[in-house]
């Protein structure tokens, strides 16, 4: 408000973010608040017209809202307004404040293909919040999937047509996702940052307390999917740097194995259980091949460029 100060937010890691303030000559830099929310950076924070507090946009509880965040350090006040915020900018002289609302869904639908080829769209996962990253149990009656209908990104499981959802995570904090069933169709594994950082975890999908298998509080560990006799699960990890793909135990015993070089994420093992498949980050997102266990690592002919990173199965 003098000009002496820069109030912004640095991303930590995936959903986890400070609010911070430093003075303009960078010698007294300082935190307010540690969040786990979600990446909205542009235009989330503006200076509160009292001079002694920010105006922040965050989804900490669940539901996007706006958040009065002291200079002294105290705990953040959530504001009576400003639901569904996205970015908000205040008026020091006329004392106003003005915010941007969003609100979307999405669905997820069944396709089923006649033997003509005739296709009919169902939708079968339905809420006024987001569902998505589904994947059916090996036996098709049942479908896993994330959905933050109960405030948070959560995993969920219902029948395959939708009816009967049950929450299976309650770690009340967002980006918990990538659900995966085991071969056996007892098991669900996905990845959650509910400790700050992105671990592996397994639950059972009659319920139950879902059990973390990674460890390391200092990389990220995520994507995971299983191998097709449900001994090993595979997944992502920043463990030796940048990306590439491990191995462990699937219940989290022995010792982490690195399979690849070249970098990659989101792996899929082939049913008979010989190649690898995985997303490798170069000019483009590639679907790349890699035979197990020492095969060379290359580009699938024709899937040099996918448009996002879950935009294909085995």
């Amino acid at each position: 408000l003098d000009g002496k100060q820069l109030a912004f937010v640095r991303c930590v890691s995936v959903g986890v973010n400070r609010v911070m303030v430093a003075g303009l000559d960078g010698a007294s830099e300082r935190e307010l608040l540690t969040d786990f929310s979600s990446d909205w950076l542009e235009g989330v924070l503006a200076w509160h017209p009292d001079k002694q507090s920010l105006v922040y946009v965050s989804d900490r509880t669940g539901i996007s809202r706006l958040w009065r965040v002291p200079l002294s350090g105290a705990p953040p006040q959530q504001l009576s307004f400003g639901e569904d915020a996205t970015s908000v900018a205040t008026s020091m002289r006329s004392h106003r404040l003005i915010f941007a609302r969003s609100l979307y869904n999405s669905t997820i639908w069944q396709a089923t293909i006649s033997d003509k080829g005739d296709v009919s769209r169902t939708p079968i996962a339905v809420s006024s919040r987001i569902n998505n990253q589904p994947d059916l149990s090996p036996d098709g009656a049942h479908l896993a999937f994330i959905s933050n209908r109960s405030g948070f990104e959560e995993i969920w499981m219902s029948n395959s047509d939708g009816t009967n959802p049950v929450q299976l995570s309650f770690f009340q904090r967002h980006k918990t996702g990538s659900p995966r069933w085991s071969p056996d169709g007892q098991q669900i594994t996905f990845d959650s940052r509910a400790s700050g950082h992105s671990a592996v975890y397994v639950v059972n999908s009659h319920g139950g307390a879902p059990r973390k298998i990674t460890s390391g509080e200092d990389f990220e560990n995520s994507c995971p999917s299983w191998s097709p006799d449900g001994q090993l699960i595979y997944y992502a990890s920043t463990r030796a740097g940048g990306n590439q793909i491990w191995s462990i135990a699937a219940d989290g015993s022995g010792i982490p194995v690195q399979i690849t070089k070249e970098d990659g994420i989101v792996p899929s093992v082939s049913p008979d259980g010989k190649t690898l498949y995985f997303v490798h980050f170069g000019p483009e997102i590639a679907l790349f091949e890699k035979e197990l266990p020492n095969g060379e690592e290359h580009a699938v002919p024709g899937l040099e460029f996918l448009p996002d990173l879950m935009a294909w199965n085995v």
